[in-house]
């Protein structure tokens, strides 16, 4: 676990997508909430599953746009962006309390996984435009930034 956790901020693939691509309809949203985190001094976060959601996302994009340098554009401001990749920590139990964080917070699956890898890290901050973790249970958890 990264120490300072309180200075860390997960990003999920809706906040950054929409902060990459300079096209996107939320892109300057994006980019305003991303200025606020920096304000604040908070490291970004991102998990393998943020990394897969993002590219798939991308991936279905390019198709349809036919741009095809933005995944590997993409992939070049990854791997240059000072991120911190972390994970869930994994045991036997580690799905069973997915499924527990899904019924207790009505979260899909994959949202599930990114609340555990924040949860496990104890990240308190999230960057997302993903509705889902808007829900007044979760709030005592997780702090989106807006």
């Amino acid at each position: 676990m990264i120490k300072d956790s309180d200075k860390l901020v997960y990003l999920d693939s809706s906040f950054l997508i929409s902060l990459l691509v300079e096209s996107h309809p939320l892109n300057k949203k994006a980019q305003e909430i991303n200025k606020k985190a920096i304000e604040k001094n908070l490291y970004p976060c991102i998990s393998i599953l943020t990394f897969d959601e993002t590219i798939f996302h991308l991936q279905k994009y390019q198709s349809v746009s036919k741009n095809r340098f933005l995944v590997s554009k993409f992939i070049e401001q990854i791997t240059t962006l000072p991120f911190y990749y972390i994970q869930p920590q994994w045991n036997p139990f580690v799905p069973q309390e997915i499924i527990d964080l899904m019924k207790r917070f009505r979260l899909k699956p994959r949202d599930a996984i990114h609340l555990k890898t924040m949860l496990d890290n104890k990240i308190r901050y999230l960057l997302t435009l993903d509705k889902d973790f808007e829900k007044q249970k979760l709030q005592k958890f997780v702090k989106i930034i807006r």
